[in-house]
């Protein structure tokens, strides 16, 4: 992060906006953000994620026909980019990687959205220069926002269902996918999981799936897959399914609220012997702790 706030406020405090002043950006905050993305990104798992700024100038209507947001987002100068290495678990560290960055521009005060699908993808990669062996996921447009929603923001919010979080015990469960978690049972990390609960997600069906294993400090994550996104993912990014952003996501919010609160541990794929998860989920990563 770039200051000494809480992470666990930052995600409380991140919404997506659509809506943007397409004003210059304060070279300070500019160059703090430039900086951040300019580190070197290492996720979870293994692979190459690199991530930039690109300015829309002089003709926005034609730069925005190229980014190819549909209108989705308005008068937005700036966009964050990322590219990543094809490979396993690619899409999960870029999800990860990408996470860690809007949560860092929403502490700096900048406004941010994912935006993954209706993407122009060759002429973003022209942007950056993509080489062959890479791809690009999703991007986000980061600046300055109106103090009040926009209607067509409200409007894309509510149809989205961004408000509605499913309840702890459709998503947190305790040694296998019959007994719901309760808070009480893990109230170390209550908040880690109520964080992940809180993620972002493609159309807000928030497909994450956490199993506590009985008596150790042990969580197995599942995704909840949707055959819509995976073709999505097959036409658009010659990738398995967009919904491993979303996991990426879902770990990225859980392995720094739980470093906030000095629970210490690592990513291991190890799916668990003893139970099978119902049809349609599948086993993605475990967090062990140290």
């Amino acid at each position: 992060m770039v200051s000494d706030d809480s992470i666990i406020e930052v995600i409380r405090k991140r919404r997506s906006w659509r809506t943007y002043i397409p004003e210059a950006m304060e070279e300070q905050v500019r160059e703090k953000l430039e900086i951040r993305l300019a580190e070197k990104h290492l996720g979870p798992f293994p692979g190459q994620v690199r991530f930039r700024l690109i300015e829309l100038q002089n003709d926005p209507v034609q730069a925005k026909q190229k980014i190819g947001t549909y209108g989705m987002i308005k008068d937005a100068r700036y966009y964050i980019v990322g590219a990543v290495t094809r490979g396993e678990k690619a899409l999960e560290n870029y999800g990860y990687l990408f996470e860690k960055i809007i949560l860092a521009a929403t502490e700096m005060g900048l406004g941010t959205c994912w935006v993954g699908g209706a993407l122009h993808r060759n002429d973003i990669a022209r942007r950056i220069e993509a080489t062959k062996e890479e791809y690009i996921p999703a991007i986000s447009p980061v600046g300055k926002v109106v103090e009040k929603r926009a209607l067509r923001d409200q409007m894309v919010s509510l149809a989205a269902g961004s408000k509605n979080r499913k309840k702890w015990q459709e998503l947190f469960f305790y040694n296998h996918f019959s007994t719901p978690l309760r808070k009480e049972d893990v109230p170390e990390y209550a908040n880690p999981l109520e964080m992940v609960r809180l993620g972002p997600s493609a159309s807000n069906r928030q497909p994450w799936r956490i199993v506590k294993e009985g008596g150790r400090p042990r969580f197995h994550f599942y995704l909840q897959k949707n055959r819509f996104y995976g073709k999505i993912a097959h036409s658009v990014l010659g990738a398995e399914d967009i919904q491993y952003l979303d996991m990426g996501i879902a770990m990225c919010h859980f392995a720094m609220a739980a470093k906030e609160q000095g629970l210490q541990g690592r990513w291991l794929v190890a799916p668990p012997t003893y139970f099978e998860p119902p049809e349609g989920v599948e086993y993605s990563v475990s967090w062990i702790e140290n």
